[in-house]
């Protein structure tokens, strides 16, 4: 069977160029170019996605994204690298880019001027951070086993470039007569070996980066230049497996490149892009290398493909417990530390948390807390975490300073990261004061030898309380007036960091904790409702609720000041 017929069938990408006849036997007489036979060193399947998107796409843009991040790797393994292109569609145009900038692994583009998802492609390869490439289009879906099974297989054989197989289906859309007649003609589109070369599916493909690279990328055609790549990589003699494993759908519209009035198949474009394919393919044949005919050294600097950088978002402060456990019980502490609610938090876990938000957000303030800090064992390292996570921010640790002792290292990390020590008084008690005086001594001691901002603060002064009762018999104040329970309320400007979630004070986040511990009664059911941002909000959600003042929930605490003077704080030994 001629290649044609099999392009016709099979490769459907960003360009089902027209019929093109390659060299064909893999036997050149020039130098090939060495397969790769070593090992691949990255035990987990970690892989860059390039995906381009152009106006056509953009109503279907976010389902192909989805599709990506929702990829079935190992849990706890490293991720997905995304790389959104927006080719020739501007930030303030794009409705797509703030949905996922925000996300750790998402990488974002842009150009001025649309290029095609080819040059796209090659724009981005300075930015690679894994061994594998892998090949999406704005409006296809990944099946979420495509990555996991695409680089397995790679591996397994040894390979260099795989395809698969994708099933096509009409969007309801766009069911114009061609594309439904398409459709009819060939249900799913295979990556196949021929005679002389193969066809891979483009939105099934996953390279090798090295082969990549040792190819020269595609050639910077507007369309058609995977079928140019995979006949060039067969004439160079990399390594081909292709699976009848279905692992995308592919979406037929005719707003594609493929199958628009401008780039489809039988325009000008694709007929000059074809005559371009014939006059290389015919070059390497006699001789030439097939290198030649890439185009990743002309573009793979190339100023035109712009990076969002989408600003952090600035807050006055945000707090996180590394500890919920306390070794004081102030009566009605706001964070509920007096009643037991919860355990240290480990440092793995508090990195997570923290991650999830320190690339969209900017406090001037990151409060260390509890719960007493000191009780954590990690909490040395959980500082330098946290000025890691945060470079820009003031960092502050607060402890009541009575367990510092247990931390003969955290001097020098305070030194070390520019963390400030806030020790907070909570009695003027003579057995309290007695306390304090050991602490202070320790600090005195540490501060001669290390340079760090110490500060002590009385936290029992003008001491509120903030609900009723104690233990399970808790009631919300109640007193229904959120706007006035606000503009009093002392952590209107503490949003917490909680399970990974961003909570708007610590008074609703460790509500949480309360209610496992004492399933409190039916009178919170509307405070427990509340519903925490998740960390994959839109930038959208996300300014939404920083800039958020008073909510319903505010009136759960009181709408005027209940000061009263804190008993001792110190437990019963």
């Amino acid at each position: 069977m001629t290649r044609a017929s099999y392009v016709e069938e099979a490769c459907i990408g960003w360009g089902d160029s027209e019929s093109t006849n390659g060299s064909g036997n893999g036997e050149l007489e020039y130098p090939v170019i060495p397969v790769n036979q070593q090992t691949n060193t990255v035990e987990t399947p970690l892989c860059d996605v390039i995906l381009p998107y152009h106006t056509g796409a953009l109503p279907y843009v976010e389902e192909a994204v989805r599709s990506i991040l929702n990829q079935t790797l190992a849990q706890g393994q490293n991720q997905v690298v995304l790389h959104l292109i927006a080719d020739g569609i501007l930030p303030e145009d794009d409705p797509v880019v703030s949905q996922f900038e925000y996300l750790a692994n998402v990488r974002t583009y842009y150009t001025e001027e649309a290029a095609g998802p080819y040059v796209g492609c090659l724009q981005a390869f300075q930015y690679l951070e894994s061994d594998y490439l892998a090949i999406m289009d704005g409006d296809d879906i990944a099946l979420p086993h495509r990555l996991e099974y695409s680089i397995r297989k790679l591996k397994e054989t040894n390979a260099d470039i795989f395809g698969g197989c994708m099933l096509q289906f009409v969007d309801y859309r766009n069911q114009d007569d061609s594309v439904l007649d398409r459709w009819n003609e060939i249900p799913i589109h295979r990556s196949v070996k021929r005679k002389d070369g193969y066809t891979v599916v483009n939105c099934t493909m996953v390279i090798r980066r090295q082969v990549f690279e040792e190819l020269n990328g595609f050639r910077d055609f507007f369309c058609g230049a995977d079928i140019h790549f995979i006949q060039r990589a067969f004439d160079a003699g990399y390594r081909f497996h292709c699976a009848e494993e279905i692992v995308g759908l592919r979406r037929l519209m005719s707003s594609s490149i493929s199958n628009n009035r401008h780039t489809g198949i039988g325009t000008d474009v694709r007929k000059e892009i074809h005559a371009q394919q014939q006059s290389d393919f015919q070059a390497i044949k006699d001789g030439a290398h097939p290198r030649k005919f890439g185009s990743l050294d002309q573009h793979r600097r190339s100023k035109a493909l712009i990076r969002s950088k989408p600003e952090k978002h600035q807050i006055h402060n945000l707090e996180i417990h590394v500890t919920h456990a306390c070794n004081l019980a102030c009566k009605a502490c706001s964070h509920f530390s007096n009643e037991n609610v919860g355990t240290n938090v480990s440092l793995a876990s508090l990195t997570e948390q923290m991650s999830f938000w320190s690339h969209r957000i900017a406090p001037k303030q990151f409060s260390i807390l509890g719960g007493e800090p000191a009780l954590n064992p990690e909490l040395t390292e959980i500082v330098r975490e946290c000025r890691k996570q945060w470079p820009d921010s003031r960092l502050i640790l607060v402890s009541n300073g009575f367990r510092l002792v247990k931390h003969p290292l955290l001097p020098q990390a305070l030194e070390e990261t520019g963390c400030e020590l806030h020790v907070s008084i909570h009695h003027k008690g003579s057995e309290y004061t007695q306390k304090v005086e050991a602490v202070r001594e320790l600090l005195n001691e540490w501060q001669n030898e290390f340079a760090f901002k110490l500060e002590y603060r009385s936290s029992s002064e003008k001491w509120r309380m903030t609900f009723e009762g104690e233990g399970a018999e808790i009631r919300p104040r109640d007193d229904n007036d959120a706007e006035a329970s606000w503009k009093i309320c002392p952590s209107k400007y503490c949003p917490q960091i909680f399970e990974g979630k961003l909570w708007k004070c610590p008074q609703v986040a460790y509500l949480r904790l309360m209610n496992r511990k004492h399933q409190l009664s039916d009178e919170w059911s509307e405070y427990l409702d509340y519903q925490p941002l998740e960390p994959y909000c839109s930038t959208i959600e996300l300014k939404e609720f920083l800039e958020r003042k008073v909510e319903t929930i505010c009136k759960m605490c009181p709408a005027e000041n209940y000061f009263f003077d804190l008993p001792s704080p110190l437990r019963s030994q």
